[in-house]
């Protein structure tokens, strides 16, 4: 009994570290997809590339959506855009929200 009691919260404890492990994974990938959009997107200057810090997760769900599926769109982002899933586009505006408002840059 005492055996079947010690196997059974071993693979409780298994269980859990795999699952922290994969929201690791997860937010470690959510990270890399965003970054990309910072190279262009977070510099303040005086251009015509908008800086992204402090939109919301919608706002950007929105323009990114719009950008992948207007076929009339003849602009880079247009073609970035087209290269994600929605799923992924929808963890990046996900990241890229949560970012600012942990930072307060809202």
């Amino acid at each position: 009994m005492a055996v079947m009691r010690v196997a059974w919260i071993a693979l409780l404890c298994c269980s859990v570290l795999a699952t922290g492990a994969a929201a690791g994974a997860d937010a470690a990938q959510d990270e890399a997809l965003a970054l990309n959009c910072y190279v262009c997107h977070a510099a303040p200057r005086r251009s015509a590339i908008p800086d992204i810090r402090g939109w919301t997760m919608r706002r950007l769900l929105r323009r990114l959506i719009a950008y992948k599926r207007d076929p009339d769109r003849a602009t880079l982002m247009s073609r970035i855009a087209k290269g994600y899933s929605d799923a992924e586009l929808r963890r990046i505006a996900a990241y890229i929200a949560a970012r600012n408002l942990r930072r307060g840059e809202r």
